[in-house]
């Protein structure tokens, strides 16, 4: 706890979105209970925003753009979006499931249900007009919902063929 890898997946994500060639980038980021997702996320991308947006000489609705109904911050220099997800319930992965992404950060993620970190991530799409892969990041400590989950196809690799063929 406290190794800035909430904050460090924020920036990652950041500046994916500032300096990205595509105009349709979307990453999007989870966490368990909105409140944390607010109070983890959303406080530090509006104040990130202000900041990049005067820094830039940006205007607000010009540059970096953050709401929070719905939760996402909107990168209009280069149409990138990000969207902030949380999914407290066992089927709340599926509001997010119509979009692809380039980016899914699962933060904390072992409190996550396992079958909402592999939903979301199923949207996560490669471009290979740009030779580009999509990517995942997972942060977390040990313990919550979806530890074993986490260990079996991280760490031991314990995973059957039939569970992924890849």
């Amino acid at each position: 706890a406290g190794g800035s890898k909430s904050m460090s997946a924020l920036w990652e994500i950041i500046s994916e979105c500032l300096f990205t060639t595509r105009d349709d980038y979307r990453a999007i980021i989870s966490r368990r209970e909105l409140e944390e997702l607010r109070r983890t996320h959303l406080d530090k991308i509006g104040i990130a925003a202000d900041r990049i947006n005067t820094l830039l000489g940006w205007k607000e609705n010009t540059g970096v753009k953050v709401t929070t109904q719905p939760p996402i911050a909107s990168f209009n220099q280069t149409g990138a979006k990000v969207i902030f997800a949380h999914c407290l319930n066992p089927d709340d992965h599926r509001k997010y499931l119509s979009e692809h992404y380039d980016l899914y950060v699962g933060d904390e993620s072992t409190e996550m249900l396992w079958k909402q970190i592999v939903g979301i991530q199923g949207r996560v799409r490669n471009d290979t007009k740009i030779n580009r892969i999509g990517r995942m990041i997972l942060t977390t400590n040990p313990g919550g919902a979806s530890h074993d989950e986490h260990v079996r196809h991280f760490i031991t690799k314990d995973i059957r063929f039939e569970e992924n063929e890849k």
